[in-house]
């Protein structure tokens, strides 16, 4: 995992760490979750210099095992909630997170998506989307009725499968590539 610069900070660190499938920073950016196929981890993230000049990684904490695949990772707003696919069980989960992202309850919703691997929460964690390139598919839920609306079928049309939601969760945009 390299942590690249921007043009303001320059270079960062690297952090050798199992292949990471994808990650999910914190709205602070003093912790960053990574996917690792089976496991996903917190790694806490410290800032050298009073202009924040420096990430200083810390060690990763192992957070949950046994997974099938972690293929995306998605936070709300405030980062209370994960949504996780687990790409090889066709599954997208949320999960509450505690403090720092340390704690991970028991799944609150699943559901099923065939081949999906990717995910969206919306900022205030009342909705999650996902989607799945191979066939371009993407739906979503509304989590405090964990049911799913009709069919996105933009989705299918225009091979967009990758959610995102706008930071006011007014709305969502759906992009991919054609094959």
């Amino acid at each position: 995992l390299e942590f690249i610069g921007t043009i303001k900070y320059g270079a960062r660190n690297r952090v050798r760490m199992e292949r990471v499938t994808c990650a999910a920073a914190s709205p602070g950016s003093d912790w960053l979750l990574t996917g690792h196929g089976s496991t996903l981890n917190l790694l806490p993230i410290r800032w050298r210099g009073s202009q924040q000049e420096n990430i200083v990684p810390g060690s990763p904490v192992e957070l949950l095992a046994n997974l099938q695949g972690v293929a995306g990772l998605a936070l709300n707003g405030e980062a209370s909630l994960l949504a996780m696919v687990e790409e090889q069980g066709n599954r997208v989960s949320v999960r509450p997170l505690g403090p720092e992202g340390k704690t991970l309850s028991p799944s609150i919703a699943e559901f099923s998506l065939p081949n999906a691997n990717a995910c969206a929460l919306s900022p205030d964690g009342k909705w999650l989307a996902a989607g799945a390139p191979v066939p371009a598919d993407a739906a979503l839920w509304g989590l405090e009725e964990k049911q799913k609306l009709p069919a996105l079928e933009c989705a299918r049309a225009a091979h967009n499968w990758h959610p995102v939601f706008s930071r006011d969760g007014r709305w969502l945009a759906l992009s991919g590539r054609t094959c």
